[in-house]
């Protein structure tokens, strides 16, 4: 069963026959080859020398370089321009010649960046949260070998996956509180609807589940917290962990959540193009791993700070050399803290409730015929959505409609027209304004 029927399975079949078919499905993710060689190249990287490590990744680095040479127009033009040779070892110096590769690059023309070779791929996206998302071409391969890098991770904290229990707080795909997901041993809970109106219903699907771990937004997990304080109610079971995603979280939350929850919590750093990811050495803390990409930390105009970017080994659909993610890592003495693009992304619902900004909601086709718009908050519940486009009637007045039915009672919306959106200091622009002080 390859990772396209798996996905299938997992969306398509009923809540109850993926329950009962759960330990199934869920082999076919665990005992995959590709995940199964990834893990256990894992366990054997940890085992090497720092001078082994170091040369397992240049190998890596360039065979995913002469791949992406051989296979897109782009990088054959790119590297040929710069004077790199990819049947040559790794040279540091003529690599760092090949230009940096921004999202809009790739958004100008995508089809250079993706592989002629025949390879199995999804199409996905980025989150979006500072602009319009950028499509994504990925070998299907990548989802078993980056769950590798998560569940090898996660073993810190005990997790097994072969027999551990999941409750994840994200979005489930749609307007439902919750959904199984059989692959990962999840149940997931909406995190649009973490207050006080559907407490009883989220505890009783929690303390029925019997999770070892929590995984989620921190958002969502701090207001499930919030709200188990205030109404003076317990988990009926022992925790053992909770594992932070999508999210930076502070060390008053984390703290906040630890307590409250009585374990331990951790977190990666990643993202949707599949090109870095980095682990938690210490809270807030983070180290990026040699085997899943190549991370180069460029200077800014800010001592300590610098630019990540990173060329990465999972994907072949669409390789991504000397991408720049946007994101910003922060030099310290017990590793580097990681500020994202996606930092505090969230509007704040009329009850506290926190709706991310990354999701699939917000970038509806309702949305596509407007030129550019933004998100703006003042105060909880109420969101301004400034467009550029002038006229447009029908097509707000759809807009308006489309959010009232899957939003309508934790949001108002109003839709306004304005000459120009708010920028970044950098000039970037913001997908969402954020000025609630009520957060």
């Amino acid at each position: 069963m390859n990772a396209r029927m798996i996905k299938n399975l997992n969306e398509n079949l009923p809540d109850p026959i993926k329950r009962m078919l759960s330990g199934i499905i869920q082999k076919k993710l665990t005992q995959n080859k590709v995940f199964l060689q990834q893990y256990n190249q894992l366990l054997e990287f940890d085992s090497l020398s720092e001078s082994h490590q170091q040369e397992q990744q240049r190998e890596m680095l360039e065979r995913q370089l002469c791949y992406a040479y051989q296979h897109t127009t782009k990088y054959r033009a790119l590297f040929d321009e710069a004077g790199y040779d990819v049947n040559k070892p790794f040279n540091k110096e003529a690599f760092e010649k090949i230009p940096i590769q921004m999202k809009n690059d790739i958004k100008s023309t995508p089809a250079d960046f993706i592989s002629m070779e025949k390879v199995d791929y999804y199409t996905g996206s980025t989150g979006g949260t500072s602009g319009i998302p950028l499509s994504l071409w990925m070998s299907r391969e990548s989802i078993f070998k980056e769950r590798a890098f998560i569940y090898h991770f996660w073993q810190q904290l005990g997790y097994d996956y072969n027999v551990s229990k999941l409750i994840t707080f994200r979005g489930t795909g749609g307007n439902s509180y919750y959904r199984y997901n059989p692959v990962f041993n999840e149940m997931i809970l909406s995190s649009r609807f973490v207050n006080r109106d559907h407490l009883d219903r989220y505890l009783s699907v929690i303390n029925d589940v019997k999770p070892d771990f929590f995984q989620g937004y921190p958002s969502a997990i701090k207001n499930l917290c919030r709200l188990l304080r205030e109404e003076n109610r317990k988990l009926e079971f022992t925790l053992k962990g909770v594992f932070f995603i999508s999210e930076e979280v502070s060390d008053r939350d984390r703290e906040f959540i630890e307590e409250t929850l009585n374990c331990k919590s951790m977190a990666f750093y990643g993202h949707s193009e599949r090109a870095v990811f980095a682990e938690e050495v210490k809270p807030g803390r983070y180290q990026f791993h040699p085997l899943y990409g190549y991370t180069e930390l460029i200077p800014t105009n800010k001592e300590g700070e610098y630019r990540i970017i990173a060329t990465g080994f999972l994907n072949k659909k669409m390789p991504l050399i000397r991408y720049d993610t946007d994101d910003i890592a922060i030099a310290n003495e017990e590793g580097f803290i990681i500020r994202g693009s996606t930092y505090r992304q969230h509007i704040v619902g009329k009850n506290g409730e926190i709706m991310m900004m990354r999701s699939k909601l917000f970038y509806s086709e309702v949305f596509t015929v407007f030129t550019k718009y933004q998100f703006v908050q003042h105060k909880p519940g109420h969101v301004d959505i400034m467009i550029l486009d002038k006229g447009k009637e029908e097509e707000k007045k759809m807009l308006g409609t489309f959010l009232e039915e899957q939003l309508g009672g934790v949001f108002e919306f109003s839709i306004k027209e304005c000459d120009e959106l708010e920028l970044t200091s950098r000039g970037k622009e913001k997908f969402l304004v954020q000025n609630s002080k009520d957060l």
